[in-house]
């Protein structure tokens, strides 16, 4: 079994500069650039001072809970044990497979911002998008996360 290999990305440091604004962050990219990769890499380095939740949306269940809206997704996160008193950090993986995620980030953005950061990836497919138009103005900060272009050394 070959080891797997993690490359520090320079836009994990720019969207760390975020966290702490009340805007989601969206990062898009195209298939298998390393969008999740990311997601966990921000996740892994902020859990040991803030309570996170990593959220699969091509789970069905998962993508159930969140399409009944944002009031039933924060009954599911204070199940799970969302801290009602300071802010929780959401992770949202693949939020394209959500019929309208520009509703759902306005009005977590709009109503629970105090309480919820959102962090989510999304396909750049042309979709996607069309889903986030200005309904999100003023309330999301979008990262491209490219491919990494990596040189074999040559003799």
């Amino acid at each position: 079994m070959t080891e797997q290999k993690f490359y520090e990305r320079e836009l994990k440091n720019e969207i760390m500069k975020y966290l702490q604004e009340r805007e989601a962050i969206i990062i898009l990219g195209s298939r298998q650039v390393g969008k999740t990769t990311l997601m966990m890499m921000i996740m892994q380095e902020i859990k040991d001072h803030e309570k996170c939740f990593y959220i699969d949306l091509e789970d069905p269940k998962m993508l159930d809970i969140i399409e009944h809206g944002p009031q039933n997704f924060l009954e599911y996160l204070t199940q799970l044990g969302a801290l009602t008193g300071s802010r929780n950090f959401v992770f949202l993986d693949e939020i394209h497979y959500m019929k309208n995620p520009s509703k759902f980030i306005k009005l977590m953005v709009d109503h629970y911002a105090d309480r919820i950061k959102i962090i989510c990836t999304g396909s750049s497919a042309l979709g996607i998008k069309m889903k986030f138009h200005d309904a999100l103005v003023g309330r999301k900060l979008i990262f491209n996360l490219y491919s990494l272009k990596i040189s074999t050394p040559t003799s």
